[in-house]
């Protein structure tokens, strides 16, 4: 078993919502595009389209975030994206009922094409 096989499956009995949010998160990213793979990484999970890391999925106490490395270059004109810092960007999740299909995959879509304009 992978790390991330053991991470999803320790969180799933510690937390069941935490782990159908992180469940989600995954398929909705690799629908996104089949490019982007997964590492385990920071206590989380990153996803990296090709080497860099585009993104990520990390579990707190109270929530769990969905990351976008260069969150603040995306195109954002609900406000979504959370954070003070210069570059990550990153949307909170407590119940999976709020995750919203579509923009997860805007955001890791702008992210790929972050990626590629940026090579």
């Amino acid at each position: 078993m992978d790390k991330i096989e053991k991470f999803v499956e320790d969180l799933q009995l510690v937390d069941k919502n935490k782990a159908e949010i992180v469940e989600t998160i995954r398929i909705l990213v690799h629908k996104t595009n089949p490019n982007i793979g997964e590492r385990f990484i920071y206590g989380g999970i990153g996803f990296f389209y090709f080497d860099r890391q585009i993104g990520g999925v990390y579990v707190s106490r109270s929530h769990v975030s969905v990351t976008l490395s260069n969150g603040k270059s995306l195109k954002d004109p609900k406000n979504l994206l959370l954070g003070s810092g210069i570059y990550r960007g990153y949307l909170k999740f407590t119940d999976p009922k709020d995750i919203d299909e579509s923009t997860i995959k805007d955001f890791y879509e702008q992210a790929v094409d972050f990626e590629n304009k940026s090579k």
